[in-house]
């Protein structure tokens, strides 16, 4: 008699493999353990935003995916955005920094978490008063932005705990167009629910 498929193995081991396809990163030994796939909630109290750019060098250009939830993975807003002229990777990663601060309604005191797979923008956004960079200026729009928070910090996350903002960006270079939700779109709700029963 054949067992029964427990959904969140194979919705684990489905993201790993997009994961892989997609060139995310790999443990040096055997398979990607599930503490590195998971979301992670953040702490009460806090509100969350998960961020991913995407770029194609050929025809330069991109896009942008975030995605806004509360501490207990609430679903508040998600975006994605088109960038139909763009000179690098790291510009992409930056412009999804934004417009992920953006979807913050006004008036927010709260702290934030700002999650992005990209190691670089992390360590370019912690040591921002160190050096420019050819991101400068967006920075420097965030950090304002960030300033009526009672905390903000950028963490650096695995592409496979990031899934979600990166089906944003996918959408936008599908769809050649900008979007908002304040509802979760068809596409990422199978996504986040394993997120939000998966959260560590």
């Amino acid at each position: 008699m054949a067992m029964p498929i427990d959904p969140s193995a194979a919705m684990e081991w489905a993201l790993e493999t997009c994961c892989h396809l997609l060139g995310g990163d790999q443990p040096e030994h055997g398979r990607m353990t599930a503490p590195s796939m998971q979301w992670q909630m953040p702490e009460a109290g806090s509100l969350k935003i998960n961020v991913d750019g995407a770029y194609s060098q050929e025809p330069s250009t991109g896009a942008t995916g975030a995605v806004l939830s509360d501490s207990s993975g609430n679903f508040f807003a998600a975006s994605a955005r088109w960038l139909d002229s763009l000179g690098s990777a790291l510009l992409a990663e930056a412009e999804a920094l934004r417009d992920g601060v953006q979807l913050i309604p006004g008036g927010t005191r709260e702290r934030i978490i700002l999650k992005t797979d990209s190691q670089e923008l992390a360590s370019l956004w912690n040591n921002r008063r160190m050096h420019r960079s050819e991101i400068a200026a967006i920075l420097e729009d965030v950090e304002e932005m960030a300033s009526n928070f009672i905390s903000f910090q950028v963490l650096h996350t695995r592409l496979s705990a990031n899934f979600a903002a990166h089906l944003c960006a996918q959408h936008a270079s599908s769809f050649l167009a900008n979007f908002v939700w304040l509802q979760p779109p068809s596409f990422l709700q199978n996504c986040l629910q394993f997120d939000c029963n998966n959260a560590v």
